[in-house]
């Protein structure tokens, strides 16, 4: 049986890059759209101007560690924006002519696996079958080939966004050079990290529960996967996806579709024409 036991640690981007992480393909893909990566980019730059040597809090992302990974069962969506700006940062510096090696450390290298042998590997893997390997072509700098995935979109765009960013407001090395270090040491967050898969399930859980951070289909998600062993993550998170994609089709929104079906079939347990609101799904 796995160690049951949970570790928080404080970590800066520069101290949790020196880690690898993964996004399962259990996990939802990359949702954030150019209106929240903006948000947190503008964030940044308000702490930043406001004080550059204050420290700066993120939130909380939680990880299951496994072998010589990080999986991340929460916070996957900030995680990945911190990848994609450090490559918009390490394209950006490259067209000043100065040296990358830094952010490259963090981007991509090597390791030993489980068997002993040497991985060379991104700090950040996506594993979800609409990743495609575009983390590796931004990290190039290059377009996608072919159709991109909504997924594969919204990364380019989240990409892009930084690149535009970072040029209107550090047109100078020496501007941009402060920015990178503040954005490394001082951008902070807590990493609970757990031997448990299970364990790193209910913390997601407890964390999320009040809606704060996802909606109750997720938390609903999340529910059905602590009820399963490993080895079933791939075949429910396949048969989830085909269940909202049937709704999709005929242009059905999950959630008014989990209330009925809650209504319709546990009727018996809730007052005769008693409405369920959508925040009251989960409970």
């Amino acid at each position: 049986m796995a160690d049951s036991y949970i570790k928080y640690s404080d970590q800066t981007v520069n101290s949790a890059f020196q880690d690898f992480y993964v996004v399962p393909d259990y996990q939802r893909e990359y949702v954030w759209e150019g209106a929240q990566v903006e948000q947190l980019l503008f964030d940044l730059l308000e702490a930043y101007e406001a004080d550059p040597k204050k420290a700066y809090f993120l939130g909380t992302m939680v990880t299951y560690a496994n072998e010589n990974n990080f999986e991340l069962i929460d916070g996957q969506q900030r995680l990945t924006t911190f990848f994609i700006i450090l490559c918009a940062i390490k394209a950006a510096l490259k067209r000043f002519g100065d040296q990358t090696g830094i952010i490259d450390n963090l981007i991509f290298s090597s390791a030993y696996n489980a068997d002993g042998d040497i991985d060379h590997r991104y700090h950040v893997q996506l594993q979800y079958e609409d990743a495609k390997g575009y983390l590796e072509q931004i990290e190039k700098n290059e377009p996608g080939a072919g159709e991109l995935s909504q997924s594969g979109r919204r990364l380019f765009e989240a990409f892009h966004l930084a690149q535009k960013w970072i040029d209107d407001h550090f047109p100078q090395k020496e501007e941009l050079r402060k920015f990178v270090a503040f954005f490394l040491v001082k951008t902070s967050f807590i990493r609970i990290e757990t031997h448990d898969i299970t364990d790193a399930l209910k913390i997601f859980e407890t964390i999320n529960q009040r809606g704060k951070g996802l909606d109750p289909m997720d938390l609903m998600k999340n529910m059905i996967f602590r009820q399963v062993e490993r080895e079933q993550f791939k075949e429910l998170n396949l048969t989830w996806k085909q269940i909202i994609r049937k709704l999709e089709q005929i242009d059905e929104k999950p959630l008014r579709f989990l209330r009925y079906f809650i209504m319709a079939n546990y009727s018996t347990e809730m007052e005769r024409d008693q409405i369920l609101r959508e925040d009251q799904i989960y409970t």
